[in-house]
């Protein structure tokens, strides 16, 4: 048994201080939102942002016409060839190339993401489809699909545009394809005279 003291030896002398409790901890400063910004980086071109936006749109449509196309192949299998072996193939095709359509949708959709986030694969791919663009363009220009003309006026201009500094430094990719080099290919400059 532990012995008891009495309560005169507990109490503290009259004439000492009383101890007053710490005062709590300040609150910790608020949480920042993320910023979609990367660090370091700046603010996001607007010829970035609106390629985001249109490969956004362009991405949504997609998957929208990958849904559209399987139910509607589906539709074709079952109403309009009452299930036999065409709605068999209707329905297939449709499931095949819906499902086509709908995982490059997807695709197109993580690019916009890319785009909008400054990741630096998204510059890469984009410089690498627009570099496929220009062959296309060419190739179609052998047909005399002039049509095409316009197409290789934007995909260049989209290789110009990917190489202006604030581009390259949104994409982290700063001396990744000089400015100049650029130019210097599309002012002719390089030619002998």
């Amino acid at each position: 048994m532990v012995p008891r003291l009495p309560p005169a030896l507990l109490a503290m002398p009259s004439g000492a201080p009383t101890p007053t409790p710490a005062p709590p901890p300040p609150p910790p400063p608020p949480m920042a939102m993320p910023s979609a910004t990367p660090v370091g980086r700046g603010e996001r071109p607007l010829g970035v942002t609106i390629l985001a936006v249109l490969e956004g749109l362009a991405g949504l449509a997609a998957v929208l016409v990958g849904i559209g196309i399987a139910v509607g192949g589906s539709f074709l299998g079952r109403y309009l060839f009452d299930g036999g072996p065409l709605g068999a193939l209707a329905s297939v095709l449709g499931a095949v190339i819906g499902g086509f359509v709908l995982i490059v949708g997807l695709i197109i959709l993580f690019l916009a993401w890319g785009f909008w986030t400054g990741a630096p694969w998204a510059w890469t791919v984009g410089v690498v489809l627009t570099m496929l663009g220009i062959v296309f363009g060419l190739l179609q220009l052998l047909f005399l699909q002039l049509s095409a003309i316009v197409g290789l006026l934007i995909d260049f201009f989209l290789i110009w545009y990917y190489t202006r500094d604030g581009v390259q430094r949104w994409f982290g990719k700063q001396g990744a394809w000089p400015a100049a080099q650029v130019n210097g290919m599309l002012q002719r400059a390089d030619l002998p005279r």
